[in-house]
């Protein structure tokens, strides 16, 4: 058995993040085909993509490569001859936008999201220098050489789980060659959290 993997058309999702000393300048590719042969037996999978659209306010830099991401939207299996041929696996998404020709999802380096690193559509984040929940910190008072403490408050950005936004991006619905379909639901985890507090005397 042997297998083959051949490039597909240069990402356009990665310009600012390639390797200056890469020998190939276009050295980031999405993967085109596969093709796998046994004995006589030859099969080719040909991998088909789309680019997300970026959410309005949600680019978190000033270059396009930001808000795109790349997406597989078909898999289809043929022949090496190309003689024979099964209609495509078909993938969809979850987006901001009901219309399968088109995605928009949040920047891949958007701030707004939560603390386990979920889109929350908490677009003010992105204005924020760190993206720090609001926390209270105990400061030790080095000043005055005791164990007193005084209290500061750092962050300002929302991290809490937006069940309206969490799944955004995620494979919603998948359709079979022969037209089979099968459908995708999430939920968010839930946790239980209890604060200890212990004073000491």
């Amino acid at each position: 058995v042997s297998m083959k993997l051949r490039k597909g058309a240069a990402r356009e999702d990665l310009d600012e993040y390639m390797d200056p000393y890469a020998l190939d300048a276009e050295s980031a590719y999405s993967l085109g085909e596969v093709e796998i042969r046994e004995g006589v037996s030859c099969k080719e999978w040909n991998f088909k993509y789309m680019y997300s659209q970026p959410l309005p306010g949600e680019i978190a830099s000033t270059s396009r490569a930001d808000g795109k991401r790349l997406i597989l939207t078909e898999v289809a299996e043929q022949s090496c001859d190309g003689k024979e041929r099964i209609p495509p696996y078909k993938f969809f998404y979850k987006s901001s936008v009901s219309n399968a020709l088109v995605y928009s999802l949040p920047s891949r380096l958007s701030k707004a999201v939560d603390h386990w690193g979920f889109y929350n559509g908490r677009k003010k984040n992105n204005s924020l220098k760190f993206n720090i929940p609001q926390t209270e910190l105990e400061i030790p008072d080095a000043l005055v050489g005791s164990f007193d403490h005084s209290l500061a408050t750092y962050g300002e950005s929302i991290r809490e789980t937006n069940p309206n936004w969490v799944d955004i991006g995620m494979l919603e619905k998948m359709v079979y060659p022969l037209g089979g379909i099968k459908e995708f639901m999430y939920e968010p985890n839930t946790y239980f959290s209890r604060e200890i507090r212990v004073e000491k005397e």
